[in-house]
């Protein structure tokens, strides 16, 4: 088995103009000096008279970004939620395209397609992204601490070369102000809960799983052996706070720009190749311990 290049780099902050791709324009200098909770508290909003659009959302606007008001709520159930195994949660990662990862990473979130595109039918070309959950929704999936096999360069979309996987504590799961939905298994676009067929807009279907639904979902992605197609859904953003790794093809060469952007925040990049595996990468590099905790 090749061994792993763990090419891991912390240097002191330092400031620079952010970076402008994938939709991200001007936010890495507005968004990242505020709080990724305090984004839709703008008075810069604008309110269409039309009412809700297609996606059944409010045309609001902030700077340039499109906001997704109002936020679902769960399904009602009487059934009592089971507590999340963040416990045996190792942690939650988004492959993102190189190009992309630094303003993503300025900016301390990553954003939905909606929130880059907005309402217009026209501008969106998979059919995922009209199924309520592609355009709606941003994607991570989970890797329990007694997964084994998961491969450091990620599992299936957005793994493997010209790639950056973007490890994230679990721990935002936990606050009750973010809205996220789980299945464990590939749903190709569609929430949970929801059909082709249902004859609901997009804000509705995000409407159709229940808080105990959603909870037992993610909890079977975690526990036993490897889920690759498990899937969680961040409505309209998903803050970085809880970044701790970026892991790159051992294949790609690391961007200068993504370089600087994970030096300001003191986030490691590690190299690694297919062979290796998430848990033995963040154990090689001291981020977590022999039971899967983070170190800090």
């Amino acid at each position: 088995m090749p061994e792993a290049t763990y090419d891991v780099k912390k240097k002191p902050s330092h400031k620079s103009e952010a970076m402008d791709t994938q939709g991200y324009k001007d936010e890495a200098r507005s968004a990242h000096a505020l709080p990724s909770k305090q984004l839709t508290t703008s008075t810069e909003r604008k309110k269409s008279p039309q009412g809700l659009n297609r996606f059944g959302l409010r045309d609001q606007t902030e700077g340039r970004r499109f906001l997704q008001l109002p936020a679902p709520d769960f399904k009602k159930d009487t059934a009592t939620a089971p507590e999340l195994r963040i416990d045996k949660t190792l942690a939650l990662v988004h492959g993102i395209n190189l190009s992309y990862a630094s303003a993503a990473i300025e900016n301390n979130f990553l954003q939905s397609a909606y929130a880059r595109i907005g309402p217009n039918e026209s501008s969106y070309h998979r059919p995922s992204d009209l199924r309520g959950g592609g355009a709606m929704g941003v994607y991570t999936r989970a890797v329990g601490i007694a997964t084994k096999k998961w491969s450091a360069t990620g599992m299936g979309v957005g793994s493997g070369k010209g790639m950056a996987q973007l490890v994230i504590k679990p721990d935002v799961l936990l606050d009750g102000s973010h809205v996220w939905r789980a299945a464990s298994m590939d749903n190709m676009g569609m929430v949970p809960g929801s059909t082709k067929t249902d004859g609901l807009n997009a804000q509705e279907k995000w409407q159709q799983q229940s808080k105990p639904r959603r909870n037992r979902a993610f909890n079977d992605s975690v526990i036993g052996d490897i889920k690759e197609n498990n899937e969680q859904l961040h409505w309209e953003k998903l803050p970085l706070d809880g970044l701790k790794a970026i892991i790159i093809h051992s294949g790609d060469k690391v961007p200068s720009e993504l370089r600087a952007a994970a030096e300001r925040r003191n986030i490691p990049i590690i190299t690694a190749s297919d062979s290796d595996t998430l848990k033995r990468v963040l154990h090689s590099t001291k981020l977590i311990d022999e039971d899967g905790k983070w170190t800090s």
